[in-house]
């Protein structure tokens, strides 16, 4: 896998770092079976705390969100004297 992606290589002077850019999980996938490999992968892994902070953040920003102003009838706004 490492000549694979080596190209994708994101730390190109420690080679021990081994982090790719722009690797989907399917392409890896298909390496594997297509050497007779087995492997399990989380293609949505868990991440419980990681979804918890989103919660957590888009309830801070909904409770600090202005207030949206009613919007008023355009039978309020007509210009022709009738009401």
């Amino acid at each position: 896998m490492h000549q694979l992606f080596a190209e994708r290589r994101l730390n190109l002077v420690n080679r021990r770092r081994e982090f790719y850019r722009d690797v989907a999980i399917d392409e890896v996938e298909a390496f594997v079976k297509s050497k007779g490999l087995s492997a399990q992968f989380m293609k949505q892994p868990e991440a419980r705390e990681y979804r918890e902070t989103l919660g957590k953040r888009e309830a801070q920003v909904s409770k600090a969100a202005p207030k949206q102003p009613e919007k008023f009838s355009e039978s309020l706004f007509r210009t022709d004297g009738s009401t």
